[in-house]
């Protein structure tokens, strides 16, 4: 039964997550300016990357329960998710990235059964971000919880709640080549989590630098 109730739980993440990346697109003056620079052939610039920051399970990959579960193509040019399931994704030299992953817990009546119990566990989750083996000075945004009318739509048995953690890179931050993104990520319910992804910087003027 616990099973199947955990495997249910994953399934509507992944849809809640399509929604907040839905919802997030359309918001004016947050993520609309980033995928904009997505839908062009300009330079991501750092404002692009700070809004992807800001947007709370803004899709590439979710950790849920410490199990990661693949969110939306999202913002592909500019976001760096540290799951290795992205590995072998293409970033260009001239744009700014985001080396980021979002953490979610709710009540699910089987490992947390109040609100309080979640938030809770994730204010006490810690997350390191590495590149290339060394740690990234990382943001850490707010926890915020889903409305009530997208958890009763998704048939969530209760409140569900994320952050992200992410570090803002500059052109300069990343020479062109291959690279690694790293990931730990601490729970006191689940333990410990570690993933990594491996990825290229292509140069000016060629492969993702030219696409719009």
């Amino acid at each position: 039964m616990k099973g199947l109730l955990k495997s249910q739980l994953v399934l509507s993440l992944v849809t809640v997550v399509l929604l907040i990346g839905a919802i997030a697109i359309s918001l004016p003056g947050t993520i609309t300016h980033a995928y904009a620079a997505e839908s062009t052939s300009s330079p991501v610039t750092k404002g692009d990357v700070e809004a992807i920051l800001h947007t709370v399970a803004s899709g590439g990959g979710i950790l849920f329960h410490e199990h990661p579960v693949p969110g939306f193509e999202d913002y592909p040019r500019a976001a760096i998710t540290p799951l290795s399931f992205h590995s072998g994704t293409h970033y260009c030299v001239d744009d700014w990235h985001v080396v980021r992953i979002a953490i979610s817990q709710g009540v699910d009546n089987v490992f947390f059964f109040t609100k309080e119990q979640a938030i809770a566990d994730l204010e006490a989750t810690t997350v390191t971000l590495t590149l290339d083996g060394v740690t990234l000075p990382a943001i850490r945004t707010p926890i915020i919880m889903l409305n009530a009318a997208d958890q009763q739509r998704f048939d969530l048995p209760g409140p569900l709640f994320a952050f992200q953690t992410g570090s803002i890179l500059s052109p300069a931050a990343l020479s062109v080549g291959d690279h690694t993104a790293g990931l730990v990520a601490t729970d006191p319910v689940f333990g410990a989590f570690q993933d990594a992804s491996t990825f290229t910087v292509d140069p000016s003027g060629t492969g993702v630098c030219l696409q719009g």
